[in-house]
């Protein structure tokens, strides 16, 4: 992981380093920008839509774009379990199905049972990352004709047991999502049926840093969430970067002290570029066309520059303290931008050497 962490950290060093050594900003317009995908990657990252931080606890759960609900627990000395992970793909449209229409064949279940395997993940120190997809008839429920209770069907050891206790966490994890974060949203297209459906990378490591979350994902990108409803997704080769802006006009109300409605957010805007030709869009150019013009405002007004330098900055600090998610001195690290949410708090689940949990009036201990 750490080679990772040194490549981002590298490739951004590179791109500031770049766009500020040239004598001025190229003038090149909004759309030769926008055909320049040299370093785009083939399987750009899935993107985070929702989570729920139950750190303190369980661990984190969160819902990626395209449906897949997943969550990571915490390492368990009781189980002595390291930081595991539970991912199943398109599984948002069962819940909400699951929810709200008796009638839906597979209400009793908790997996649904035509869907992708559950995909199992163990964090471990020295041997990296073990993944393990198991059928999801494997967790299939059935009545209990003696107690009327829907039971998981088939023997159970230890090792199934264990299965069984991380699916129930995830379980918890997606009805708290579906039932509570934007209920009203559109269920997701059908979900693709049979065995060997799997969703591409999953999250591996989340970390709050006061009002900034982050999360990594097992194939190398990050993802990095403000707390203004801004994103970056930077890819896994550390040049490409995904990010989620918002108009002008719906900063304008945010600094004004008006709460973002869900109608505003929805208007927010994915532009996708080398991080260099990011950087550049916000530089100073003689002759610009008008659309440059008004992307750099958009840019400069979402602070995209400032945010990039806090990333770097917390790939700095990872590397110098020997891994991911490890803070040192700057435990307490704060993005000191533009904030709408007030709510602070210095967690991680899968960090390397141990998890952190702290929030004002508590303590920073290890998990």
């Amino acid at each position: 992981m750490n080679a990772i962490l040194k490549l981002h950290r590298e490739e951004l060093d590179r791109a500031f380093s770049t766009v500020a050594e040239e004598t001025h900003c190229p003038e090149l317009e909004l759309s030769a920008c926008l055909i320049d995908d040299s370093w785009k990657t083939d399987d750009p990252p899935p993107l985070i839509t929702k989570w729920v931080d139950y750190t303190n606890k369980i661990g984190v759960g969160y819902t990626l774009a395209d449906g897949s609900i997943g969550c990571l627990i915490l390492a368990s000395p009781v189980y002595d379990n390291p930081v595991c992970g539970v991912h199943v793909a398109h599984t948002r449209r069962h819940f909400i199905k699951r929810n709200s229409d008796p009638s839906y064949s597979e209400a009793l279940q908790v997996v649904p049972q035509l869907g992708s395997p559950v995909e199992f993940t163990e964090m471990r120190e020295k041997d990296g990352i073990l993944r393990v997809t198991i059928p999801a008839n494997r967790f299939e429920l059935a009545v209990n004709p003696r107690n009327g209770l829907a039971q998981m069907v088939g023997p159970s050891d230890v090792h199934e047991s264990e299965k069984r206790r991380r699916i129930s966490h995830w379980s918890r994890f997606a009805d708290y999502m579906v039932k509570t974060l934007n209920p009203d949203d559109p269920m997701d297209a059908d979900a693709p049926t049979g065995t060997q459906h799997i969703h591409g990378p999953c999250p591996r490591f989340f970390q709050r840093l006061g009002n900034v979350n982050l999360w990594a994902f097992v194939d190398g990108a990050f993802q990095f969430n403000f707390p203004d409803h801004t994103k970056m997704t930077l890819h896994r080769n550390g040049r490409w970067l995904d990010y989620y802006y918002l108009p002008v006009p719906v900063i304008e109300c945010q600094k004004a002290g008006r709460t973002l409605s869900q109608a505003m957010l929805e208007e927010r805007k994915k532009l996708s570029l080398s991080v260099e030709s990011h950087l550049r869009l916000c530089g100073d150019v003689e002759h610009q066309d008008a659309e440059r013009k008004e992307m750099k405002e958009i840019l400069q007004a979402n602070d995209m520059v400032s945010k990039l330098m806090f990333v770097k900055d917390v790939f700095r600090i990872w590397i110098r303290e020997g891994g991911i998610g490890c803070m040192g001195k700057d435990k307490h690290m704060l993005w000191e931008g533009y904030s709408e949410k007030k709510g602070l708090a210095w967690v991680s689940v899968g960090a390397s050497g141990g998890d952190t949990y702290f929030k004002p009036k508590g303590e920073y201990e290890k998990k």
